[in-house]
């Protein structure tokens, strides 16, 4: 696949950098979508999976084809997420 056939999900530049660091031509397509940060019903593993899955769902509502790359991080301190990591 080329650059124009993989997209990321995500705005975050460390995820940007770890990406290119191994290489890998996409382009950045941010997904604008409110990441739901309260587990709720869900494990805090399934908060992390639900919330790149609904960033990869609505950039590939934007692309005709590819492959997309949705990813999330939420640090969990004293079983309480405690926020995005630094």
């Amino acid at each position: 696949m080329n650059k124009k056939n993989i997209y990321l999900a995500s705005g975050s530049k460390a995820r940007k950098k770890l990406l290119e660091s191994i290489g890998l031509r996409f382009k950045v397509i941010r997904s604008q979508v409110k990441e739901i940060r309260k587990s709720g019903a869900l494990t805090y593993s399934g908060l992390v999976q639900n919330n790149a899955l609904k960033k990869a769902e609505a950039v590939a509502k934007k692309v005709k084809r590819g492959m997309i790359i949705g990813a999330d991080t939420s640090v969990v301190e004293n079983n309480r997420i405690s926020g995005e990591p630094a």
